[in-house]
Formats: C-alpha cells, sequence, structure tokens
C-alpha cells in the first residue's frame, strides 16, 4: 500500500493542529498572573506618584485613577505642558523642557513610584521617537533610583521586541530593556493592545479610528492565548497599572526584578479596581450607617438604598 503526502496528512496533522488550539486556549505565561490587590492594606501604604505622559490618553486617564486611589498622597507631573483636564488638590504640575530633564533631579526628591506613558508618533521621524521612548524613559527612571524611588512603570505595546521588523514595536522593545537595565527595585512593563479612547488632536489617526469600530464587535472571537490581542479602553489600562503599582510583587526578591503583563492581564488587574472600589463604596456606606447609629439614641433600623444611608428609630413602627 502506497502512502502519498495528502493521505498522511490527516494522520499527523489533525492531530498537531488540535494541540496547537488547546495550548492557545489552556496554556498561561507566568505574568498572566497578576499579583493579588487588597484596597485595604493599598491605603495604609502611602505614596507619591511622578507622571510622565500626563496629556496623552492613558497618561490623563492614569492621572484620574491616581487621584480617585487612596494611596496615593500627592501626584507630580513632568512634561512640556499642564494636561487639559482638571486637576486635583492632589496634583503638583511642572512644565519642563524634557530635553533638560536631568538638570531637575530636586523633581524626583521623595517619589517613590513612577508612570511612565510617553508615546511619540512614527511620522515624526526615528530620531524623535527614539528620544522619546527611550532616552526621556530612561533619565526618569536613573533620577528616580537615585532619588529612592523603588517602581518604575512603563507603558509599551502589544508586539514589542528588540528584534521587531516594524519601527514601533522595535523602539517599544528597545525601550522595555532599557528601562529594565536601570536596576529600579521593580520595574514593571505593560503592553496594551489597540488602545479605545476620544483622541483630542486636529489630525485624526484614520487606521486607527476604523479599528476602533471592528475590534470591539470582534473580541469575542479571540479566546485563550489570543486575549492579548483585545481591544482595551485606556480607563483599563490606567486601573491594570495602579493596581498593580498598589500591590506587592507576585514573587518578592532583594534583587531588582522586572514583570511583563500582557494585554489581556491588564484588563484582568482593572477589573480588581472596578471589583475592590465597589467593596470600597459599600464599607464607607456602612460605615457611615453606623456613625449616623452612635449619633442618635435607642434602637434604629439603618439601611442602604441607592448609595444613600438611611435610619429611623424602629420604636415608631
Amino acid at each position: 500500500m502506497r502512502w502519498s503526502k495528502w493521505s498522511i496528512f490527516p494522520i499527523f496533522g489533525i492531530p498537531v493542529g488540535v494541540a496547537l488550539i488547546a495550548g492557545a486556549l489552556i496554556v498561561k505565561p507566568i505574568s498572566s498572573i497578576p499579583p493579588p490587590f487588597d484596597i485595604e492594606q493599598a491605603e495604609e501604604n502611602k505614596y507619591r506618584a511622578l507622571v510622565l505622559g500626563g496629556t496623552g490618553a492613558t497618561g490623563k486617564a492614569l492621572i484620574k485613577t491616581l487621584e480617585e486611589s487612596r494611596g496615593c498622597q500627592e501626584i507630580v507631573l513632568l512634561g512640556r505642558r499642564k494636561p487639559t483636564i482638571p486637576l486635583s488638590s492632589k496634583v503638583v504640575s511642572h512644565e519642563i523642557d524634557m530635553d533638560t530633564m536631568s538638570q531637575h533631579p530636586e523633581l524626583f526628591k521623595g517619589v517613590d513610584k513612577i508612570f511612565c506613558c510617553l508615546g511619540s508618533r512614527t511620522q515624526f521621524g526615528e530620531a524623535t521617537l527614539r528620544k522619546v521612548d527611550i532616552d526621556y524613559a530612561v533619565t526618569a527612571a536613573k533620577l528616580g533610583k537615585a532619588n529612592g524611588a523603588k517602581y518604575f512603570g512603563y507603558e509599551s505595546s502589544l508586539g514589542a521586541s528588540p528584534n521587531a521588523s516594524v519601527l514601533y514595536p522595535r523602539v517599544k522593545g528597545e525601550g522595555e530593556e532599557a528601562v529594565k537595565r536601570v536596576g529600579m527595585a521593580r520595574t514593571v512593563i505593560f503592553r496594551p493592545s489597540l488602545l479605545l479612547t476620544d483622541r483630542e488632536e486636529k489630525e485624526p489617526r484614520w487606521g486607527e479610528y476604523i479599528a476602533q469600530l471592528i475590534f470591539p464587535r470582534v473580541d469575542w472571537l479571540l479566546l485563550g492565548g489570543l486575549r492579548k490581542y483585545r481591544s482595551i479602553t485606556v480607563d483599563e489600562v490606567a486601573q491594570g497599572i495602579i493596581v498593580n503599582a498598589e500591590s506587592k510583587p507576585k514573587y518578592p526578591s532583594s534583587r531588582p526584578m522586572a514583570e511583563l503583563y500582557e494585554s489581556n492581564v491588564i484588563q484582568k488587574m482593572a477589573k480588581e479596581w472596578r471589583e475592590a472600589k465597589k467593596t470600597q463604596l459599600t464599607r464607607d456606606l456602612w460605615r457611615r450607617a453606623q456613625e449616623a447609629v452612635d449619633q442618635q439614641d435607642g434602637p434604629h433600623q439603618v439601611w442602604v438604598d441607592k448609595g444613600k444611608v438611611k435610619a429611623k428609630d424602629s420604636k415608631t413602627q
């Protein structure tokens, strides 16, 4: 009996194909395991944050999330211009020439955590892209380390690699390696996929605009190992970053360590943030309810209704 290459394919090809699909659906890399988030513990561990790139979409969302965080006491913004969004009393903004950042080490004193959301566009040229995504980030990491900062969060991009053939992911990949070499106690790389946001730009990014219309409608098709390609909102990126920053590392070490989180894991951490905020709200409401009881004499009925605390004397019933 003679065997052709086509008759052998069903015997070997189908099992191999099934194994590959199963691997994509089941196997999870170590980086897909986010650290546990304890919002009460996060509230106790106060810190000062410094944000680079606060005028961008992710940077603005990060500022808003830091303002909501009870762990963050002060937010220092560093950039060429002040963000256009309303800022709380937590925020201190410094407008400087970013090329002269190394001449301002005093701005990094007392900072515990640094968040780098800087990013340029390929249309401005490779030199500008490298200066913003690599040089500025490395300078900030070095200044932070020299002044006692222990955490450096770097917003990268899906598919980032120093060996990438496309310029943008290659520069982001080189940026990842460069900030890791600084040797901060904890360097964390975040690789979000397609960002869903409303751009405030005179020149719309038409390719990105079309992708934002299509991807949310097909995200459900991306399962298992393909989940990292699902689109993600800038609010989710910001929430995921803060959950990571306010959590203890999954694998503590006395040596400088680096962590990497793909887009689907960032979404998982963002979900933890939202759930924790609900728990925090409920806890605050019941605390207010208890205060309402303590302020009055005699037995009372106290309950929470649509986010409001209500109480009345049970004797009147």
